[in-house]
């Protein structure tokens, strides 16, 4: 990512995964349901991504205020929720181009090809076809309040299409720690009708634990990634919340 200037303007540079996706990703700026979260994509050269530059505070700086939570949940059902027909392809898929390459070479490693190939069938027979907004990478951090008092989402490298929102959930709940993230789950259950069943969290910890494992290889913690592994393979719980909480 890069600050840099258009026109006299400050802006915000990034690389899309290809310049399907950069596309994509210009659309959800002008999406009539979703342009008052994004910053307006100014153009595109390739798979490079120019937009306005958004100043204001990082809302995570407020998650000790009583709506923090209300906020950002809101954030991700508006996201999940939004009617997504008339969007070009994403050009992305985060389970197929971004969390299986990194648990597959974390598999290799580990000699647990089949066990991998077990998880990847898991998760793939759960999921349909892209049939809803998804962002990986929805965290306090990466949501900044304007003067406006406008709630911006800023990284959106990862924004694609896709069936598995409790995967989407989970990085979010992830990203604000056990006590915060458990009430955040429990915040999205009751605001979407979700009921968690045995075959969903199945899918959901196969999922979890390649992202989670995959990223530990990717950042040389290999203790980590052997530890949740371990967790898996006793049947422990590895979600970033206690999938017997009760719904709202």
């Amino acid at each position: 990512m890069l600050c840099g200037q258009l026109d006299g303007k400050p802006v915000k540079v990034y690389e899309a995964t290809n310049p399907e996706h950069a596309v994509f990703i210009k659309h959800i700026s002008q999406h009539p349901e979703l342009s008052s979260m994004f910053p307006n994509v100014i153009e595109l050269r390739g798979r490079f991504v120019v937009a306005e530059w958004i100043d204001g505070t990082i809302l995570q700086k407020e998650r000790h205020k009583q709506n923090f939570l209300d906020e950002l949940v809101s954030l991700q059902c508006r996201l999940h929720q939004a009617s997504i027909s008339e969007l070009p392809q994403p050009g992305f898929d985060y389970w197929r181009d971004f969390v299986w390459p990194r648990f597959a070479k974390a598999a290799e490693l580990l000699k647990i090809t089949d066990m991998a190939s077990e998880l990847r069938s898991r998760v793939e027979n759960r999921t349909k076809a892209h049939s809803i907004l998804l962002h990986p990478d929805l965290t306090a951090n990466n949501v900044i309040r304007t003067s406006q008092k406008e709630l911006k989402i800023v990284d959106n490298e990862l924004l694609t299409c896709g069936d598995f929102a409790l995967l989407d959930v989970c990085n979010t709940a992830y990203s604000l720690g056990n006590k915060q993230g458990q009430r955040y789950v429990q915040l999205y259950l009751g605001k979407t009708n979700t009921n968690l069943t045995g075959p969903e969290i199945d899918a959901l910890q196969a999922a979890w634990l390649a992202r989670r494992l995959g990223t530990a290889f990717v950042t040389g913690d290999i203790y980590l990634a052997c530890e949740l592994l371990n967790r898996y393979n006793s049947g422990k719980n590895i979600l970033p919340f206690d999938f017997t909480i009760k719904q709202l």
